[in-house]
């Protein structure tokens, strides 16, 4: 077992995709280790096979960029990337390029752990080994290095070559990845679990939701809420919340990638995410129209759950990625709002990290002002994020919430 100090915990809960080294604590003393948090999407991609790199570069004043290169995509790859900031961060690039085994956590957008594996690489070049007592240390502001990181990655795919002063080191194949079950107990007293390689997928990313949802309000979120049918019943939607003000659902669409024998490109994936939405949405059409008709509603034991039936619900569409769906003009403003009249309802489209984002705004105000609830705040920020997609022109934003 590998320990993580509660700072870097909190870093990754702060920021939705991240990679970062560290000289953790293992079974044999301090080991180079790799911190991997990308969208749950890239860590199917990742536990697939595809090729990984790891780059380093020189940045100005002393500063010492590193990536890891995720071939999600030929044409477009998924690139995490840091700055080394602390001392710890040097002792795990000196060990691995020594030739010291580098141990990998995968970790989703719920900073969960939810695989692991040990790789060896090839020796990084001695002249890198060497600048890396020459590299400054201490907090920096990633986002000021943004566009010069940018046009480094866009350098190095372009030619295939390092960048200068720096290196590129391949990480070998993994044939097995050991995955870890991950249970949380709601607050009905049922346990939900993830596991990365569940074929199951559209019932993990459910499970995701679950996850962050839950705690939102002490009845906790509704899996699988159910509606008559004929003598049995009928799911009403994926998830339900719902409290004094209104009531939220959601429609969860993954995209089955640990199914396929051969793995899609970007532009395949968001054709099929495109049409899991079209889906999604007449999905919730349909749940709305049964909410407004006074449908008894009860859980998965049938027992009856009280439901706000009144105010405009808010309808959530989650998908596994919104960088699948950016620039699609087919998924504006107009989608939105054609919904919205159509079923009197505020239509919304997130991701896992997007939903995070959102869920603690909401329980950060909560815990400041004891007279609003967490689940009143996210449904709040639901609304003024809705607000903000429509200045936008797109329902595919991503907002940094800022509680002062």
């Amino acid at each position: 077992m590998h320990m993580l100090s509660a700072t870097n915990r909190s870093e990754f809960l702060a920021c939705p995709q991240l990679v970062r080294f560290e000289f953790a604590e293992g079974a044999d003393g301090h080991e180079p280790t790799l911190l991997i948090k990308v969208t749950n999407l890239l860590l199917k991609f990742v536990v697939a096979g595809v090729q990984m790199k790891l780059i380093f570069a020189p940045l100005p004043d002393r500063r010492l960029l590193y990536a890891l290169k995720i071939m999600d995509d030929e044409n477009h790859p998924a690139i995490v990337w840091s700055i080394l900031e602390r001392k710890e961060e040097e002792l795990a690039i000196e060990g691995f390029s020594r030739g010291e085994p580098l141990q990998l956590f995968l970790f989703n957008e719920l900073a969960v752990c939810v695989a692991w594996a040990e790789a060896k690489l090839a020796p990084i070049p001695a002249d890198l080994r060497a600048l890396l007592k020459s590299y400054e240390w201490g907090a920096v502001e990633h986002s000021h290095m943004a566009d010069t990181a940018g046009a480094i990655f866009d350098q190095v795919h372009i030619t295939g070559q390092p960048p200068p002063g720096g290196a590129i080191s391949e990480i070998p194949a993994i044939p097995v990845w050991k995955t870890f079950l991950n249970s949380y107990i709601t607050n009905q007293a049922g346990a939900s679990r993830l596991e990365l390689l569940d074929p199951d997928e559209g019932g993990q990313q459910e499970e995701l939701v679950i996850w962050l949802t839950d705690n939102l309000q002490t009845r906790g979120a509704i899996r699988s809420p159910q509606i008559p049918k004929g003598s049995g019943t009928r799911e009403l939607t994926d998830i339900l919340l719902t409290h004094h003000y209104g009531s939220i659902l959601f429609e969860s669409k993954a995209l089955g990638i640990l199914k396929r024998l051969q793995r899609p490109n970007r532009a395949k994936l968001t054709e099929g995410v495109r049409r899991h939405i079209v889906k999604a949405a007449s999905q919730l059409r349909g749940a709305i129209k049964k909410l407004r008709a006074g449908t008894p509603i009860t859980d998965l034991n049938g027992r009856p759950l009280t439901v706000e039936r009144t105010a405009p619900p808010h309808a959530i569409i989650l998908v596994p990625d919104l960088d699948l769906l950016r620039g699609d003009p087919r998924l504006g403003v107009e989608f939105m709002q054609e919904f919205c009249e159509a079923n009197r309802a505020v239509l919304h489209i997130l991701d896992p990290a997007e939903l995070l984002r959102v869920v603690q705004a909401a329980q950060a105000v909560a815990e400041r002002d004891r007279s609003v609830t967490a689940i009143e705040a996210f449904d709040y920020f639901l609304m003024k994020r809705a607000e903000r997609a429509v200045e936008a022109g797109h329902l595919c934003i991503s907002i940094l919430h800022r509680i002062e």
